[in-house]
């Protein structure tokens, strides 16, 4: 199954779709509010600030059997913890510029220097994905590996 560039593809290739089980899984996936189409990744998903859940949906090799759903989650990457010495050593002004360091963002100082989050920040953990994956049988394994 190829990823939509946009909502209405999504919404064509589920119409288009030979399968009926398969059309019904997408139609039902697009309605439900927790899943919306996110454009700048270019598919459906659930999205906040802290985690990213894509539905992965697989066949079976069974005619008989229904698609099934299974998630992947890609928690947010935190940023690294702020060093107020280094900040402070470098110029910086905690009111006016500490908050702004600790969400990414570069500052420039009065005297023209820029202090970027880099330079003061520890670096991030990486943060680790994670899977629920329902598989009901060993037909639906094949479509799980290579259609996602």
């Amino acid at each position: 199954m190829e990823i939509a560039a946009s909502e209405e593809e999504t919404k064509e290739q589920a119409i288009g779709s030979k399968d009926m089980k398969l059309n019904k899984s997408l139609f039902k996936l697009l309605s439900d509010p927790l899943f919306q189409f996110v454009p700048e990744l270019g598919r459906v998903a659930y999205k906040d600030p802290f985690v990213t859940i894509y539905p992965v949906i697989a066949l079976s090799t069974n005619e008989h059997d229904s698609p099934i759903c299974s998630y992947v989650g890609v928690p947010a990457s935190q940023s690294g913890r702020l060093d107020p010495k280094a900040c402070t050593d470098l110029g910086c002004n905690p009111r006016l510029h500490f908050k702004l360091l600790k969400d990414g963002k570069s500052v420039t100082l009065d005297n023209g220097t820029v202090v970027t989050p880099e330079m003061v920040c520890e670096k991030s953990d990486p943060s680790e994905s994670f899977m629920i994956v329902f598989l009901p049988s060993e037909h639906y394994i094949q479509s799980f590996i290579q259609d996602n």
